[in-house]
């Protein structure tokens, strides 16, 4: 018995490989608008260059991403930013639309370096995937992002990571008791 409980940990552990590789590589080049649909700006009082800002803008894919069979087409990113002088501290989500109507939301965390006059030089952090719709419910995945404004103005973004379906997941097949099992079955008299 101890034998076979071995075996099937072994068989196990093999197996795991296989449902870990079904997660796919993304890529993708975002790029958000210099206008804000929505704008809002606090500056904390205790401290000169702190501000709390708020902000909707409307963005779109130049190097789509594809999810599954599915490309993304456009994205609406909304955030805030704790600007402390040169550098702020960045959280939001992006509702991502795909060329079928399907959707996907990313979240995202990480922080911007700010010029002297305001203006944001790069951007970088992580994300994660944390719903989807249609074909993509049940998405996961995360990953990295790095932004860097663009001379024409706005924002592009780089995008990387790993993603997975849940028609990715395949269950391994169920262990078939080898032939000496199946002749000598456990007697009540074996150690559990």
């Amino acid at each position: 018995m101890i034998r076979a409980r071995t075996l099937l940990a072994f068989f196990t552990l093999l197996a795991l490989p296989g449902i870990a590789s079904a997660q796919r590589r993304i890529y993708g080049t975002l790029t958000c608008s210099n206008s804000a649909a929505d704008e809002h700006r606090a500056p904390v009082a205790a401290k000169t260059g702190h501000v709390l800002t708020t902000m909707k803008q409307d963005c779109y894919w130049p190097e789509p991403m594809g999810l599954g069979e599915v490309q993304t087409r456009d994205a609406q990113d909304t955030f805030q930013s704790d600007v402390q002088g040169s550098h702020s501290d960045d959280t939001g989500s992006y509702l991502i639309h795909m060329v079928n109507g399907d959707q996907v939301t990313m979240k995202f965390t990480g922080t911007s370096a700010i010029d002297p006059s305001g203006e944001t030089r790069a951007l970088s952090g992580t994300w994660t995937f944390a719903d989807g719709t249609g074909t993509l419910k049940g998405i996961t995945g995360s990953g990295t992002y790095a932004g860097l404004p663009r001379a024409a103005g706005g924002l592009t973004y780089d995008f990387e990571g790993t993603y997975q379906l849940p028609s990715d997941i395949v269950a391994p097949p169920p262990l078939q008791p080898t032939p000496t099992q199946q002749m000598n079955p456990p007697s009540a008299s074996d150690p559990k």
